[in-house]
This record gives structure tokens, sequence and C-alpha cells, in this order.
């Protein structure tokens, strides 16, 4: 056992904003292939799940964060691409004056919000970080701040971003006044525009002797949160095509649901305005992207409360009996198939024979294992680091708040850093967050989820449940694959579809689905699949290590799951009901 007294839990899996500065710098896992995506002069889109880690890389990326880089790691400073961090989920822009006027003067104000949002996150950075700008470089600045925000006293250069953060305040406290005593004119209003404030003070910045030769890439984060009218705006900025001072990078939430029309009625275009930065990985295999990625976040957080050397296979073991179990159903297994084709010694297979074998114990090993436990047996043993990888559903939040409850427990219990989580440890962590899932949904998301309606909640609830009795019943019966825990849908109807999505927007929003792109059976088709949260599957005794599959489901099927309650009977009615599992809710 360690001995070192653990200060901090290495798993904390706060929003990135609310991370110490130290910590997230050396939580962050540098990615060559991201970091250059993030460095281009191009306009960006990054796509990815709530949790995903969309706002870690950004804020890494800000300038305050490229100074503190340069500080404990000797990072690049002045960088050749600044980065300037706008969170778009602020009160600033989630003011909703603008609904109460005319279009145009909607607009209007909607892209004051905006720019001055940008132009508050522009003033930050620079107040709070020293760049080592030289008097000439102040003069330039002052000079140009002072054309475009004309109302502006600088009382010494070195405080003109100071200043500046002010002035903008300053203009919405007037405006709020004037928005409240119902005397608004356009005019206080209607002069700022991007490219009449923005663009002039990253030009000028660019003029300076310290960031000549930079880039200025606007990280706007959380783009999701911004009203119809900034979305809009933001995408005509994207169409913008001089990009030699500066580029945005772009965090969505969802990026299939997500507007890219502009305000002239046009629509930005992949590889024309911008490049997507896809987070939504397939997570199947050891060897995937996410899973690599995982891996790493692990072990870098173990190394940094002093547990160097200590894989994350190793910190989060597999239980013993488990593993001997699956071990065996895989023999019983590969002896079937044998027996089946007449094969002898699996030594004197020919390589294509022994890749058979394989297949057959990747589709039926596991299963088997599941399939014969008796319906009174006490749930799996949910344990192992690749065990956790897949209750993640791929989503890197999703791994650390199990790993942050299990590490807390061993160190209230003993004070001591453990060398690793014991797997009974683990896998009651995990029962009880699926426990904890389910009860959520049972109580209701009409009080957590914007827009959702007692009846959409229930209706919510009886759809999962569904999924998750057509999982099981899958699992025990199905003839080829068997473990599959994601779905398409099939006759996607008009009137159905419009119904789901409205589910699916909920179920989201509430971490509860997932949806992703892949490549269909049509030929050079992709299509949607669906996939719910696998913390959910625990307490129904699933195989939360999926296989790489998705079954088709009826938009009829699961329009009647959900309003009737009416099980999914693609493949229960195919075959007899069994007794084994036999733990539905």
């Amino acid at each position: 056992m360690n001995n070192k007294t653990i200060q901090s839990n290495p798993f904390e899996y706060d929003a990135a904003l609310n991370l110490p500065a130290e910590m997230l710098i050396d939580w962050y896992i540098e990615d060559h292939n991201f970091a250059r995506i993030l460095r281009t002069t191009r306009n960006v889109l990054i796509n990815g799940h709530r949790g995903s880690g969309k706002s870690m890389m950004l804020i890494y990326n800000s300038l305050r964060f490229q100074k503190l880089r340069h500080e404990s790691k000797q990072h690049e400073f002045p960088p050749s691409h600044v980065g300037i961090y706008v969170p778009c989920n602020t009160p600033l822009t989630h003011r909703q004056d603008h609904e109460l006027m005319p279009i145009g003067q909607q607009v209007a104000l909607s892209e004051f919000y905006f720019v001055m949002a940008i132009i508050e996150a522009i003033a930050e950075a620079f107040e709070l970080t020293s760049v080592g700008f030289l008097a000439e470089d102040y003069a330039i600045l002052a000079d140009e701040i002072k054309i475009v925000m004309p109302n502006i006293v600088i009382n010494e250069p070195s405080s003109i971003f100071t200043q500046v953060r002010r002035s903008v305040k300053s203009q919405l406290v007037n405006l709020q006044q004037s928005l409240q005593q119902g005397i608004v004119t356009e005019v206080e209003y209607n002069a700022v525009s991007f490219y009449s404030l923005v663009t002039p003070i990253l030009s000028a910045l660019k003029r300076t002797s310290v960031f000549k030769n930079a880039h200025f890439s606007i990280l706007i984060d959380d783009a999701h949160d911004l009203n119809s009218h900034q979305k809009r705006l933001l995408n005509s900025w994207l169409s913008y095509r001089d990009h030699s001072v500066f580029s945005f990078k772009v965090a969505v939430a969802g990026l299939r649901t997500y507007n890219l029309r502009t305000l002239s009625g046009g629509t930005v275009l992949e590889g024309h305005d911008y490049q997507i930065l896809d987070l939504e990985q397939p997570f199947q295999s050891e060897e995937s992207n996410f899973a690599q990625f995982a891996k790493a976040v692990i072990e870098q957080r173990l190394a940094g409360v002093g547990l160097h050397d200590i894989s994350a296979d190793d910190f989060f073991p597999q239980s013993p009996e488990f593993e001997a179990d699956i071990a065996a159903a895989n023999v019983a297994v590969t002896q079937e198939y044998l027996k089946e084709k007449g094969w002898g010694n699996p030594n004197d297979l020919t390589a294509e024979q022994k890749k058979s074998v394989r297949d057959y114990v990747y589709k039926y090993g596991r299963a088997k294992y599941f399939r014969e436990r008796k319906a009174k047996a006490n749930l799996p043993t949910y344990s192992g680091f690749e065990t956790l990888v897949h209750l993640s559903t791929g989503v890197v939040r999703n791994l650390l708040n199990p790993c942050y409850q299990m590490f807390d427990t061993i160190v209230s219990k003993n004070g001591t850093a453990p060398d690793c989580i014991p797997p009974r440890t683990q896998s009651d962590i995990v029962k009880v967050k699926s426990d904890e899932v389910w009860g959520q949904i049972r109580r209701g998301l009409e009080n957590i989820v914007e827009g959702c309606t007692k009846e959409d909640s229930d209706h919510l609830c009886n759809l999962l449940t569904a999924l998750g009795d057509y999982f099981v019943n899958r699992l025990i019966s199905h003839k080829s694959e068997p473990r599959i825990l994601s779905f398409i849908i099939s006759e996607a109807e008009t009137e159905n579809m419009k119904f789901l999505d409205n589910l699916f927007r909920i179920a989201q929003q509430a971490q509860l689905l997932y949806i992703r792109s892949g490549s269909s059976k049509t030929r050079g088709r992709r299509e949607d699949y669906f996939t719910p949260n696998r913390i959910l599957w625990p307490v129904l005794g699933l195989d939360v290590n999926g296989q790489h599959g998705r079954a088709s489901i009826s938009s009829r099927e699961l329009v009647d799951a959900a309003r009737l309650k009416k099980p999914i009977k693609s493949y229960t009615e195919m075959y007899k009901p069994s007794e084994q599992l036999g733990l539905m809710l």
C-alpha cells in the first residue's frame, strides 16, 4: 500500500473553468494532431458531447494558459497562435432583451452583446497576462482604441486593457438603464459590430512588436448557447475570407443539430469556410483513439498525485473471478465451434480458420457467460479499466465521475493513496451510479432539462426501459450480434421522428443518450446511430462491453414503446423467452 497522503482527488471532473490553472495544465493531454488543427489559421468547428473536453482544450490554448505553460513547461512565448477564450454560457450572452424589439433591432442588440463579450475577453486576456509590450506598442494600441471607442479615457498606457474592460462594463450598464426606462434608441448599440470594433483592435495588436508574426484564434466555447441571431452572426463571420489576422475555433455540443445559416440566408460549408475537429470518436476497442486517450488521462492524473509508474489497467484491475469465468466461457465456445465445424486440433488450423474461431469467440464468448447466469444470481462484477472505458460511452467526464468516487471511497477508508481500486469497490460504485441514474429518470427530468414536460419525461423513461429490455432479450437470444448496445432507426416516418427527436434532445441534454455518425451498410453513405449511456445497464446485468454493431429498430416501435409501454419486438418474437438474466426494471 502506498503511504503517500493524498491532498486532492486526481479524478476531479468539474468544469474546466472551475479547475485551478496549475491543475488544468498538469492534467491536459497533449495531442499533436489536435494541437496542429487548433493552431491552424483556418476556422475550426469542434464537435463533441458535453464532458468530452472541448472547454479544457480551448482554455488550455488561451493566452493566459499559454503564458503559464511557458513559465512551467518552457513552451513558446509569445506564441505564434494567440488564443482569446470567449465563453458563451454567460449572463451576457444569455440576455433576452432583444426579444421585445422588432427583428432588425433584435439582430443589432444581439450583435452588441456578443461583440462586447469578445472585447471583454480580449481585454481580460491581456490585462491578466504580462506580454512585454513596449511604449511604442501601447501607443499603437491607444491610437486605434481611441478611434473605435471614442469615449474611453486612457490615463496610463499600461492600463489600457483595464480601461477597455471598464468601458465595456460602463456601456453595458448604461444600456441596461436605458432599456429599463424604455427610452433606448438604436444609436446606443447599432454602431457596434464585429468589424467596427473587434477587427481593428486585433489588427492593432498584430502591428505591435510582440505579436507582429502572430495569428489570433478567437476561441468560442459553447456556441450552442448563443441566441439564434448570434449563431447566424457567428456563421457570417466564419465566411470572412481573410485569415491573415484572426480565425475562429468554435466548440459546439452536437454539430448535427447546429444551425449553420448566415444572416444573409446562405450556409457556411465544411472544407470551404471551416474544418471539423470531431471529438465524438468510436471507443469499442482497446486500440481506439478514445481508449488510448482515456488511458493517458488516468495515468497522467495518477502521476500528478505521486502514483508514478502505475498503469490504468493495474490501478483498476479486473476481478480475477470474472476474468476466469470469461476465460472458461471462451474455451467452451471455442470447443463448441470446433466440434460444429468438424475441425480437430486448434494448432493445426489454417490462418483463415483461426481467424474464424477468434471472430466466433468474440461474438459469443462473453455472451455465453451472461446467458448462463441464473435469474436469481447476483449481478456481474463490473470492474477493470476496459470496462470503465466502455461504461463512459466515449465521454471522458463519464469516465472520471465513477473513478472520483472510487478513489474517494478508498482514501476515506484508509487515509492514504491506494495502489489500486479493488474490483469489489469498483463494482459497488458502478452499480450505485447506475441505480442513481435510473432513480433520476423515474423522479422525472422536467425540472432538470429545459423544455421537458412531465409527459416527455414519462415517455423517455418508458423508452429507455424498453430499450433495456430489448438489449437484455438480444443478449439472451440473438444468433449473430447478441451484445450490441447501439441502434439505428429504420422506417423513419416523419411524424414519428418529430416525436422521437424531441425525446432524443431531452435525453442528450440529460446525458442519457449519445448520437454519433458512422458508415452504413449502404455503400458510401453515413448514418446516425444512437447509444444510450452505458451506465444505465449494470443494474440490468447487461454486458457493458458491447459489440461494434447496431440494431435496427423501426421508428414506430420506438414511439409505441415510449407512448404505450409496448415492448420492442424485433427479436423477442423470434425466440422463446428465457429464464436467464431476468433483471428487468
